[in-house]
């Protein structure tokens, strides 16, 4: 599974390093942690904080954006109506 995820510490208030070693505010320097890897570190995270505030939270790699097709999320009717 290819590393495309980063893993944001709200305590911290920064980017985990590459192999859990640090933090950082540039995403160039920000480790990228497959799926199952990130999933494991945020659920380690909701142990010791309540899960309106864990402290680390994954977010998907900027890198990996260019490979999701665009989505176009304008609201063209109000959302208690099927979207046809």
């Amino acid at each position: 599974m290819p590393a495309e995820y980063l893993i944001y510490s709200n305590e911290h208030r920064a980017f985990w390093r590459p192999a859990s070693r640090g933090y950082t505010l540039l995403l160039h320097e920000a480790g990228r942690y497959g799926e199952r890897e990130a999933k494991a570190i945020c659920a380690g995270s909701l142990r010791r904080l309540p899960p309106l505030n864990p402290n680390e939270v994954m977010l998907l790699a900027p890198e990996r954006l260019s490979s999701i097709e665009a989505f176009d999320f304008t609201l063209k009717q109000p959302l208690n109506r099927p979207v046809t």
